[in-house]
């Protein structure tokens, strides 16, 4: 059953009439039976390290969530990859695409069922305030994603961002954290760092949407990029780590790594089974030995492969053994909790 919200919120109204920029991907119109809600209460990011570093196994529904990190960092392969996750509990997601460069294919090929994501493109600030706001008001969506906030909104001047957009950043952000709160609505957004110029101090490195989306966001996640990965002299992906810079919902211990690290690659996003030989190591599930990687089954040594990509290749060759150890390191991260 859906949840109620408070009827005097001006934000509040049926979003599937009144607003014609929403609109399905390679879809004509919305469907007219929207499921009902009946997502968990934690939602995975499709990243192993990343679920156990934020603590219950992902994000908290009914939250704000800033992702933001440098150009070319693997943002938007792990929004695809929520996108993902939220899609198979039958979930709805509406994604903002405030770039216009939604790559379809790309979108395919990480696992998004293109046919029932919703997708908008707002033109202008007020647009998209409040379109967010009144998606994040409604029932029938789970989740909103926006990428990137840096793409439409905030103009600078050389002291930086003004206090009247700052000031109306503020209030946005208030009456969206106070909307979700009753919905259970998930809102992500993404941003970019950039420079502020200052006249009478040195420059410094700040996220699109200044203070108040630092300050009101409950989640933010920094996101950067370690090395390339290659096959020979071919850049195939990248390792990345993802840093929580804040999170409410404070842990009691703290897991057994600072940050969550992982492959991204060209074609497929986050590879599952490199992050399982990186924590298997970390939780002394898997054995590495020299080059030599290997597992205990049955009181018994049993060998994974010679090298990383040979381990790898090997899990991706064994579903059954994946799901096994990935099974092993869940329990085993629960320890820490």
């Amino acid at each position: 059953m859906g949840k109620n919200y408070d009827d005097t919120e001006d934000a509040i109204f049926n979003i599937f009439s009144n607003n014609p920029k929403l609109a399905p991907v390679a879809r004509k119109s919305v469907p007219k039976e929207i499921p009902i809600k009946k997502l968990p209460t934690i939602i995975s990011t499709g990243s192993l390290s990343l679920d156990i570093l934020l603590d219950k196994g992902g994000l908290p529904a009914g939250v704000t969530v800033e992702l933001f990190g440098p150009e070319s960092t693997g943002k938007t392969t792990l929004i695809f990859h929520i996108i993902k996750e939220i899609q198979k509990l039958n979930g709805i997601v509406v994604y903002i695409d405030t770039e216009n460069v939604l790559d379809i294919e790309y979108a395919s090929l990480i696992g998004i069922d293109i046919n029932t994501l919703l997708v908008a493109q707002p033109e202008t600030r007020r647009e998209l305030f409040e379109m967010i706001l009144t998606l994040a008001a409604s029932d029938e969506v789970d989740a909103v994603i926006v990428d990137s906030i840096a793409g439409i909104i905030f103009q600078e001047n050389e002291e930086g961002y003004t206090s009247l957009e700052e000031q109306v950043t503020s209030q946005f952000m208030n009456k969206l954290n106070r909307i979700i709160e009753k919905t259970g609505t998930i809102v992500i957004l993404t941003s970019q760092m950039r420079w502020r110029k200052k006249k009478y101090s040195k420059n410094s490195m700040v996220t699109t949407g200044g203070d108040p989306l630092k300050m009101y966001s409950k989640i933010r996640l920094k996101i950067k990029k370690s090395r390339n990965i290659k096959d020979f002299d071919d850049v195939i992906g990248n390792r990345v780590c993802v840093s929580v810079e804040k999170n409410v919902y404070k842990r009691k211990v703290d897991p057994p790594f600072s940050y969550a690290e992982f492959d991204i690659y060209f074609n497929t996003g986050i590879s599952r089974e490199s992050e399982i030989i990186d924590l298997g190591i970390i939780y002394n599930i898997i054995q590495k030995k020299g080059s030599w990687y290997s597992y205990y089954e049955n009181n018994k040594n049993k060998i994974i492969g010679q090298g990383r990509d040979t381990a790898i290749a090997f899990l991706r060759e064994n579903p059954e053994l994946t799901n096994n150890l990935e099974n092993l390191i869940n329990l085993t991260s629960q320890i820490f909790q």
